[in-house]
C-alpha cells in the first residue's frame, strides 16, 4: 500500500515533465532560424554558385592544352593497272589503308586587351553581390526573430504584471468587503474595484494573444514544429548608442547591404565598358604544337608534277618499267 502514493507521485513528476515546453533563448533561436530560412538557403548556393564562376574565369589566363587524335580505315586504297598485252601488265597501288593521326596544342596567352583580367573582376565583383545579398538575409531574419522574441517578452511581463494587479485587486476587494460590512466604505467603492478586475481580464486575454502571435511568428521564422517557450531572463536593456546624422549617413553607405549592391553595380558597368572597348584590341597567344601521323606522308601535296601519295617502291618500279619500254629492251 505504501508504494501507490509513490507511484502516482513519479507518475504526477513525469506528466510535469512532459507537460513543460522547451525554452528557447534569443541565440538559440537566431542560430535556428539561419540554418532553416530558405531564403537564407537560397542565397549561400548563389554564393557557391559565384565562387565558382570565379576560378572558372580565373582559369583563363593558365596556359591551355590540346589533345587531338584521329583514325581513318580506307577499306580500298588507290591503284593504277598498267596493262600492255604480251609486254607489260602491272597493277601499283599507293596510300596506305589505316592512317593515324596524334597531336599536342598548348597555347598562352600574352595579351587580350583587358578582356581576360576584365571578365575576372566582373566575376569577383558578382561575388561580392551574392556575398552581401546572404549577409543582408542573414541579417533581416536575425532582426526579425529579435522583434519577435521581444514582443514576446514583452507579452509576458505584460501577464506577469497584470497577475500582480489582479491579486491585488482581490486583496482590495475582500478588504472593501469587510469594511462594507461594517459600515466604514460605500458599496460603489467595492464596485470600481469589481469593474477594474474585469478590465484586467481583457488586458490579460490581450496579452496572451501578443505572446502566442509572436511564437507563431517564431516558428515560422525558425521551422520549428514543436510548440516552445521563450526566455524571460533576456529582458535587460543594452547600452544605446548616440549617433548623430553624419554618422548614421556614414554608416548607412558602408552597411546598409541596398546601397553596397548599388555601388557594385557602378562598379560593374564600368567594367562591362572596359570589357567592350577590349573586344577592338586583339588577342596574343604564344603556340606550341607537336603532331605525329602514320603514314608520315601527305596524299594531297605534288612534287615535280607526280602524286606524292604513292609509295616510294611503286614510283621507282613504274620508271624502271618505263625506261624498259624506251630503249627496246622488251623487244619491240
Amino acid at each position: 500500500m505504501k508504494l501507490i502514493p509513490l507511484f502516482f507521485f513519479l507518475l504526477l513528476s513525469v506528466m510535469n515533465v512532459l507537460g513543460q515546453q522547451k525554452q528557447f533563448s534569443l541565440t538559440e533561436l537566431k542560430s535556428l532560424a539561419v540554418n532553416q530560412f530558405e531564403t537564407i538557403r537560397i542565397n549561400r548556393l548563389a554564393v557557391q554558385q559565384a565562387k565558382r564562376a570565379t576560378a572558372i574565369a580565373s582559369t583563363s589566363r593558365l596556359p591551355r592544352v590540346d589533345l587531338s587524335a584521329s583514325y581513318n580505315h580506307v577499306s580500298k586504297t588507290g591503284s593504277i593497272d598498267f596493262v600492255i598485252p604480251g609486254v607489260l601488265s602491272r597493277s601499283i597501288s599507293f596510300g596506305d589503308g589505316n592512317i593515324y593521326d596524334a597531336g599536342i596544342l598548348a597555347s598562352v596567352p600574352l595579351f587580350t586587351g583587358s578582356k581576360i583580367g576584365t571578365s575576372i573582376e566582373l566575376s569577383e565583383l558578382q561575388e561580392q553581390a551574392a556575398t552581401v545579398t546572404l549577409d543582408a538575409s542573414i541579417i533581416d531574419v536575425c532582426n526579425a526573430v529579435t522583434i519577435q522574441f521581444k514582443l514576446a517578452q514583452l507579452a509576458l511581463k505584460q501577464e506577469s504584471i497584470l497577475a500582480q494587479q489582479e491579486r491585488l485587486l482581490e486583496e482590495n476587494i475582500a478588504q472593501r468587503r469587510q469594511y462594507l460590512e461594517q459600515g466604514q466604505v460605500l458599496a460603489f467603492d467595492t464596485l470600481v474595484l469589481s469593474t477594474r478586475k474585469s478590465q484586467l481580464k481583457v488586458e490579460q486575454a490581450s496579452a496572451e494573444s501578443l505572446l502566442q502571435q509572436a511564437l507563431l511568428t517564431l516558428k515560422q521564422l525558425t521551422g520549428h514544429k514543436e510548440d516552445f517557450e521563450v526566455s524571460a531572463s533576456e529582458m535587460g536593456h543594452a547600452e544605446t548608442e548616440r549617433l548623430g546624422i553624419d554618422e548614421l549617413m556614414r554608416h548607412a553607405l558602408e552597411k546598409r547591404s541596398d546601397m553596397r549592391i548599388l555601388d557594385i553595380s557602378r562598379q560593374a558597368s564600368e567594367k562591362g565598358v572596359i570589357a567592350a572597348q577590349g573586344n577592338y584590341y586583339p588577342s596574343i597567344y604564344a603556340m606550341a604544337a607537336l603532331r605525329y601521323g602514320r603514314p608520315g606522308v601527305d596524299q594531297i601535296e605534288c612534287v615535280d608534277g607526280v602524286l606524292d601519295g604513292w609509295s616510294k617502291v611503286g614510283m621507282e618500279s613504274l620508271v624502271l618499267e618505263c625506261r624498259q619500254i624506251r630503249c627496246g629492251e622488251t623487244g619491240i
